[in-house]
């Protein structure tokens, strides 16, 4: 079985308006709710075999927060196609996923990952707030195998969520 964890990167600073947007760090929410949702999967006894992210700043340093909260040392792999990337870009990465991995962790950007969690799983989120996680697992074996529909929804949570 397969388990990708789709992460919205946390919340990022708009304060200096001339950096590219690519360059835009976390704000102190943002650098506060990362190493946040990295414990509440921690508590969920959820690890990464590996994390899987975008290199703009304020995903890959949401990464390195998350990873952070996990007692063993987890590889951040950048991907630069992850930047931004339409549902079919993520899919094409995902089904390119060494089978060795079965829990990975996705870092990137909305609209993108909202839409990607939808047409895996079906399950209609609306807008994946920053910070938020949705688990998706797959009843097979390897990643190529993932397309539309095939995943099932078992994980959602993001900072503001009382539960």
């Amino acid at each position: 079985m397969k388990k990708l964890y789709i992460i919205r990167h946390a919340i990022s600073s708009w304060g200096n308006v001339q950096l590219k947007d690519f360059d835009r760090p976390l704000n102190d929410r943002g650098a506060a709710a990362a190493p946040e949702m990295g414990g509440r999967l921690l508590t969920a006894g959820i690890f990464p075999d590996i994390i899987i992210s975008s290199p703009a700043v304020r995903a890959l340093t949401t990464s390195q927060l998350i990873a952070s909260r996990f007692e063993n040392p987890v590889d951040i792999i950048e991907e630069p196609e992850l930047y931004h990337a339409s549902t079919f870009s993520l899919l094409s990465k995902v089904n390119q996923i060494s089978d060795k991995f079965d829990n990975v962790f996705l870092v990137g950007h909305n609209p993108g990952l909202t839409d990607f969690a939808e047409y895996l799983s079906n399950k209609q989120f609306g807008n994946l707030p920053t910070a938020a996680i949705v688990g998706i697992s797959f009843e097979f074996d390897s990643w190529d195998l993932v397309s539309g529909s095939t995943g099932h929804y078992f994980f959602y949570d993001y900072p503001k969520n009382d539960n």
